[in-house]
Protein backbone atom coordinates (compact mmCIF):
# COMPACT_ATOMS: atom_id res chain seq x y z
CA UNK A 1 0.00 0.00 0.00
CA UNK A 2 2.85 2.53 0.79
CA UNK A 3 4.75 1.60 -2.40
CA UNK A 4 0.91 2.60 -4.09
CA UNK A 5 1.38 5.78 -1.90
CA UNK A 6 4.79 6.66 -2.60
CA UNK A 7 4.55 6.07 -6.95
CA UNK A 8 1.30 8.29 -6.71
CA UNK A 9 3.13 11.16 -5.22
CA UNK A 10 6.08 10.66 -6.73
CA UNK A 11 3.93 11.54 -9.82
CA UNK A 12 3.12 14.76 -8.35
CA UNK A 13 6.86 15.72 -7.05
CA UNK A 14 7.66 17.91 -9.56
CA UNK A 15 4.69 20.20 -9.47
CA UNK A 16 4.87 23.27 -6.56
CA UNK A 17 2.00 22.27 -4.60
CA UNK A 18 0.84 24.44 -1.66
CA UNK A 19 0.00 21.83 1.08
CA UNK A 20 -1.69 24.77 3.07
CA UNK A 21 -4.50 24.99 0.43
CA UNK A 22 -7.40 23.26 0.58
CA UNK A 23 -7.75 22.61 -3.13
CA UNK A 24 -4.48 21.16 -3.15
CA UNK A 25 -4.65 18.69 -0.34
CA UNK A 26 -7.63 17.25 -1.90
CA UNK A 27 -6.74 17.32 -5.06
CA UNK A 28 -3.50 14.93 -3.92
CA UNK A 29 -5.85 13.14 -2.41
CA UNK A 30 -8.16 12.10 -4.86
CA UNK A 31 -4.84 11.33 -7.37
CA UNK A 32 -4.06 8.90 -4.12
CA UNK A 33 -6.87 7.61 -3.94
CA UNK A 34 -7.36 7.07 -7.51
CA UNK A 35 -4.24 5.20 -7.33
CA UNK A 36 -5.21 2.59 -4.99
CA UNK A 37 -8.45 2.05 -6.46
CA UNK A 38 -6.92 0.80 -10.04
CA UNK A 39 -4.36 -1.02 -7.71
CA UNK A 40 -7.11 -2.66 -5.61
CA UNK A 41 -9.15 -3.14 -9.52
CA UNK A 42 -6.16 -5.22 -10.99
CA UNK A 43 -5.90 -7.66 -7.85
CA UNK A 44 -9.61 -8.21 -8.48
CA UNK A 45 -8.48 -8.94 -12.05
CA UNK A 46 -6.15 -11.04 -11.97
CA UNK A 47 -7.63 -13.09 -9.11
CA UNK A 48 -10.55 -13.84 -11.48
CA UNK A 49 -8.03 -14.53 -14.71
CA UNK A 50 -5.15 -16.56 -13.27
CA UNK A 51 -5.51 -20.10 -13.07
CA UNK A 52 -5.12 -22.29 -10.44
CA UNK A 53 -2.03 -23.99 -11.51
CA UNK A 54 -0.37 -20.79 -12.74
CA UNK A 55 -0.33 -19.26 -9.09
CA UNK A 56 2.99 -20.12 -7.95
CA UNK A 57 3.98 -18.15 -10.96
CA UNK A 58 2.06 -14.85 -9.70
CA UNK A 59 3.46 -15.03 -6.48
CA UNK A 60 7.07 -15.77 -8.01
CA UNK A 61 6.56 -13.34 -10.03
CA UNK A 62 5.19 -10.28 -7.15
CA UNK A 63 8.05 -11.56 -5.25
CA UNK A 64 10.76 -11.08 -7.84
CA UNK A 65 9.03 -7.60 -8.32
CA UNK A 66 9.39 -6.49 -5.12
CA UNK A 67 13.67 -7.64 -4.72
CA UNK A 68 13.08 -11.27 -3.48
CA UNK A 69 15.28 -14.06 -5.48
CA UNK A 70 13.42 -16.99 -5.81
CA UNK A 71 14.98 -20.26 -4.45
CA UNK A 72 13.56 -23.82 -3.46
CA UNK A 73 10.41 -24.66 -3.79
CA UNK A 74 8.53 -28.15 -3.59
CA UNK A 75 4.82 -29.64 -3.66
CA UNK A 76 3.86 -32.21 -0.65
CA UNK A 77 1.47 -35.08 -2.46
CA UNK A 78 -0.03 -36.04 1.06
CA UNK A 79 -1.41 -32.34 2.02
CA UNK A 80 -1.19 -30.42 -1.60
CA UNK A 81 0.67 -27.98 -0.33
CA UNK A 82 3.21 -25.57 -2.35
CA UNK A 83 5.57 -24.03 -1.00
CA UNK A 84 8.45 -21.26 -2.46
CA UNK A 85 11.10 -20.33 -0.30
CA UNK A 86 12.56 -16.62 -1.18
CA UNK A 87 15.53 -14.71 0.10
CA UNK A 88 16.95 -11.18 -0.30
CA UNK A 89 20.34 -9.57 -0.86
CA UNK A 90 21.10 -9.66 2.59
CA UNK A 91 20.21 -12.85 2.76
CA UNK A 92 16.77 -12.66 5.32
CA UNK A 93 14.72 -16.04 3.90
CA UNK A 94 11.16 -15.92 3.71
CA UNK A 95 8.69 -18.98 2.96
CA UNK A 96 5.09 -19.01 1.04
CA UNK A 97 2.99 -21.61 1.47
CA UNK A 98 -0.47 -22.22 -0.55
CA UNK A 99 -3.08 -25.21 -0.73
CA UNK A 100 -6.49 -25.08 -2.08
CA UNK A 101 -9.20 -25.44 0.26
CA UNK A 102 -11.79 -27.94 -0.50
CA UNK A 103 -15.28 -27.42 1.23
CA UNK A 104 -17.80 -30.29 1.58
CA UNK A 105 -19.89 -29.34 -1.05
CA UNK A 106 -17.59 -30.60 -3.56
Amino acid sequence: MIKIIENALKDLAGMQLNLESDVARTWIAEKVAAAIKEQQNITKVLTQIVPEQNIDDVITTAMQNNGYTKGDSGYEMQTGKRDIMFHTADDHKFEVTFRRIWTEDK
